[in-house]
């Protein structure tokens, strides 16, 4: 009968006609940039299956979204805050030399005066240009890099930065159990950069009693595994998960070293990160900080003709 035909046919459109016209409306509104989009579905049909499709696309395209603008929010930061830090020193420098210039300055006592603070913030954003050099170098880093053999390049870059740093170190304990075979994916230059800046950052929040710093390096079966603790001021627990990132310092007044970025530890875990490692860290305030840090180990070698670490 009409009836009937009439209502196969709406049944035909409920079922198949409108679930595609609801789909193509959605991607429609997503082809617009709406990404709140979700098509309610219990169906176990083909046209089910697109539609659990359609939210599957949905869901990703809004995760990357918002991915996208996290880093495009945190890239504008890191340029606003290398801005600030950059033109700080530039300020105070044009500042002492329009001084010198228009006579402000206008004894040999006061000139030299001058001079020194202009000297002083040279070597400051010179510092901050180092710095900023490293970062973006890490950031278009190049895997095709030198292996080198861990206990022997470790061995030497804590002997000659325990020598460098003496005055400001009162004791360093260091213990080594990585085998001589094994061989780890950086250059050795990385490596010193890493340890570089962990002591560095150990000096920089060093506390009030002398300087101690433990270092203690071993492996498990594909990683090379190294504890660096000091017994300086500490840092927040609040603050633990944030000192990673690209220009963060903890509180400037318990920092003895006014010229850094806060891009130390940041490119310390980038360098990690490329090779596959990581770095982590635990703290007590006014106690210690222990860093950890993990490496990937290649292979192990037999006794090499030749060093495979390069300078």
């Amino acid at each position: 009968s009409t009836l009937d035909r009439s209502s196969a046919a709406s049944d035909v459109y409920k079922r198949q006609i409108k679930p595609i016209y609801n789909l193509l409306d959605n991607f429609k509104k997503l082809s617009k940039g709406e990404y709140d989009l979700y098509i309610e579905n219990d169906r176990v049909d083909e046209i089910g299956k697109l539609l659990d499709n359609f939210n599957k696309l949905v869901a990703s395209l809004k995760s990357y979204r918002e991915r996208e603008n996290k880093a495009k929010e945190e890239r504008e930061e890191l340029i606003s805050s290398i801005s600030h830090d950059l033109s700080t020193p530039l300020s105070v420098i044009q500042a002492h030399i329009d001084g010198i210039s228009d006579g402000v300055a206008d004894s040999e006592e006061k000139k030299d005066e001058y001079i020194r603070i202009i000297n002083k913030k040279i070597k400051q954003l010179n510092n901050r240009i180092k710095q900023l050099k490293d970062y973006s170098s890490f950031g278009i880093y190049d895997k095709e890099i030198n292996n080198i053999r861990a206990r022997e390049s470790l061995d030497r870059i804590v002997d000659e930065l325990n020598r460098s740093f003496t005055i400001e170190i009162e004791n360093l304990f260091y213990k080594n159990d990585i085998k001589e075979s094994t061989v780890i994916g950086l250059s050795d230059r990385m490596l010193e950069i890493i340890f570089e800046n962990l002591f560095s950052n150990s000096i920089k929040y060093r506390g009030e009693n002398p300087l101690e710093i433990d270092i203690i390096a071993k492996e498990n079966p594909d990683t090379v595994i190294v504890e660096f603790k000091d017994n300086g001021k500490g840092i927040e627990k609040s603050e633990l998960d944030k000192i990673f990132n690209p220009l963060y310092t903890v509180d400037k007044a318990r920092t003895t070293d006014k010229e850094s970025m806060g891009l130390g530890l940041s490119i310390v875990k980038k360098i990690l990160n490329n090779v596959g490692g990581d770095i982590g860290a635990t703290s007590e305030l006014g106690q210690y900080t222990v860093f950890f840090i993990e490496i990937l180990s290649l292979i192990h070698i037999s006794e090499p003709t030749r060093p495979l670490y390069i300078s």
